[in-house]
């Protein structure tokens, strides 16, 4: 809804008529409100939907049972809870805007550097670029709900945070909804087409972030 000006206006319209609409019309007019939106959802698809794409990669092209691939994920986790309990505290220092487009132009080049993965494994390749996409998602992940929390007054922080929330799920919803019948039959190149869209999806919300958020 948030990229696309026709379904916008029609919500607005339909939410205008009634009493009390789930998202009162004038929230999309606070700066930077809808820009959050847009950024939670793509946010979601990137690296919720680029661990889903990728898990399903190392089983059924790799081989590895179930087990064996969440361990292959653990240096992608470890960096993304070093980015989020650790560098993510440096937005009391540099501010959210600057932390944010970092984290997404590093989720960007971690997708990126994913892309020549195939049916052999390659460990280093997949490492790097999945300690990548950690850090950079983790560097987002806790600056989100503050850009929400910040486009709408106190008094409306419940509506600003349950928003975040419902588009971010929305977000997921659709990568996985997406990539699935992408990776069927075990294809390098219908990872390579998720990873792609994992990649255009961050640097949008680099460009997003850069364009709207203060």
């Amino acid at each position: 809804m948030c990229g696309h000006p026709g379904r916008r206006a029609r919500f607005r319209r339909g939410g205008a008529g009634l009493p009390h609409p789930v998202l009162p019309p004038e929230t999309f007019r606070r700066p930077g409100f809808a820009a959050a939106l847009a950024v939670g959802a793509l946010y979601q698809f990137g690296a919720y939907g680029g661990q889903f794409a990728i898990s399903l990669h190392l089983q059924r092209s790799w081989g590895l049972d179930a087990f064996r691939a969440g361990l292959a994920f653990v240096p992608f986790a470890a960096c993304w809870s070093l980015a989020s309990f650790v560098l993510a505290r440096a937005v009391h220092r540099t501010g959210l805007r600057p932390l944010l487009a970092t984290g997404a132009a590093t989720a960007a080049a971690g997708s990126l550097a994913l892309l020549p993965l195939g049916a052999t494994p390659d460990w280093l390749v997949f490492t790097a670029g999945s300690c990548l996409l950690g850090l950079g998602a983790g560097l987002m992940g806790p600056s989100l709900p503050t850009v929400a929390l910040r486009a709408l007054p106190a008094e409306r922080s419940g509506l600003a945070s349950g928003s975040l929330n419902a588009f971010r799920q929305i977000g997921g919803a659709v990568a996985v909804g997406l990539f699935g019948p992408m990776l069927v039959g075990a294809r390098a190149d219908g990872l390579r087409t998720c990873l792609g869209l994992v990649t255009v999806g961050f640097l949008a919300v680099t460009w997003v972030i850069l364009r709207s958020v203060r």
